[in-house]
């Protein structure tokens, strides 16, 4: 991994490859078998896909039963969305989600194409650091709520959401809970046995495994409806031959998972990192780091456009984040930002820096002195 560039910090949009997962990646590219096929070269596939699906139940704390290969967290979120439109749409049952204001776009979307089919879909708000409101979760509970959509961490200002509060509230009305998991998995025990949700989505391309590949978490399968239609494959539960590739990198990277041993690394770092931002006129953190993951970071700069900072960081080599990547192509302020009562102008100077494991000092040190030439240019 010497060859990587170590001026990146945006590990929340991706990561690179850890060497391990190459490694398992060359390997299962002699595993070509189609894995539904009974044959000797069908079931070496099949092998690896229940191995991996193994070490990722067991990280979880879950049964491999419960765990769902998909191809990424945007079709695992996607899919616990479209199970509960499935009712409203055979049998007219009314049907009530309740989502947080911080969600990421892969459910805020979806959420929207619901609520264009008469689906009745309300937003829980958070406070200024992030967190769920529960008083508010709770006055908009209605007798035909289904559904609870709660990330675990927030992408974009690292918070920790109270989830096994969430999971109490929802459990005394009977309703279900899904929490993306996406951010937290390898920062903070993920166990989702423990958190008590119903449905659990992760990602392999932020835990240092490929872009490609993801997972679902399902408590109880009678729950969960197919998003693609066609095979057999999943137990009925996710059409499309499997990736084994991505699979067998997946299983590597949560083998490798460690947040005691990444937040001894990486909470130095960010406290190092912080030390120094504050140090700059006109620097609000959005971010409270004694409730959020130790990577995250998000800072806003007075009288100042996070593009145009982000632009000039990018020409000196340093890669930030104005907010999630999913949508860092567009110029509007992110939501996530303005449900927390930032304000626009201040919201769109902002920045997202997150570590990961290839941050050092010495990089944090050459970036705050490209940053601050960037800002001192700025303001001339």
């Amino acid at each position: 991994m010497s060859q990587f560039n170590r001026s990146y910090f945006d590990y929340n949009s991706t990561t690179p490859l850890l060497p391990d997962v190459k490694k398992a990646i060359t390997k299962a590219m002699d595993i070509f078998g189609n894995p539904s096929s009974t044959h000797s070269v069908g079931q070496q596939s099949r092998e690896l896909i229940e191995t991996s699906r193994d070490v990722i139940a067991k990280r979880l704390a879950v049964k491999s039963s419960q765990i769902l290969f998909t191809g990424s967290a945007t079709e695992s979120n996607n899919q616990v969305l479209n199970s509960f439109l499935s009712p409203f749409i055979k049998n007219q049952e009314p049907v009530h989600i309740l989502y947080s204001a911080i969600e990421h776009s892969s459910v805020r979307a979806y959420i929207e194409w619901m609520q264009s089919l008469g689906i009745d879909c309300d937003e829980i708000q958070v406070d200024g650091k992030g967190l769920i409101d529960l008083d508010h979760l709770k006055s908009q509970i209605k007798p035909h709520t289904k559904l609870i959509v709660v990330m675990l961490c927030n992408n974009e200002v690292g918070t920790i959401q109270p989830i096994k509060e969430i999971v109490e509230i929802a459990k005394a009305h009977d309703i279900k809970v899904h929490t993306d998991a996406v951010q937290a998995l390898g920062k903070i025990d993920v166990n989702a046995d423990d958190l008590g949700v119903d449905f659990l989505s992760f990602s392999g391309h932020k835990i240092y495994a490929p872009k490609g590949v993801g997972g679902l978490y399902v408590k109880d399968e009678e729950t969960l409806s197919s998003l693609l239609h066609g095979g057999g494959h999943e137990r009925r539960l996710r059409a499309g031959t499997e990736n084994i590739l991505g699979i067998a990198a997946l299983k590597v990277a949560f083998e490798a998972i460690d947040p005691v041993g990444y937040n001894a690394l990486i909470t130095p770092l960010r406290n190092y990192f912080l030390d120094q931002l504050v140090t700059i006129e006109g620097a609000v953190v959005h971010t409270d780091t004694q409730i959020s993951v130790c990577n995250t970071l998000n800072v806003g700069f007075k009288g100042l456009d996070g593009v145009n900072l982000a632009m000039s960081l990018d020409l000196d080599g340093f890669s930030v984040s104005t907010g999630s990547a999913c949508s860092s192509g567009s110029i509007e302020p992110s939501p996530v930002l303005s449900a927390m009562g930032i304000d626009e102008v201040l919201n769109k100077g902002s920045l997202r820096l997150s570590l990961g494991l290839y941050n050092t000092k010495e990089n944090i040190d050459k970036f705050m002195i490209s940053l601050n030439t960037a800002i001192a240019q700025a303001r001339t």
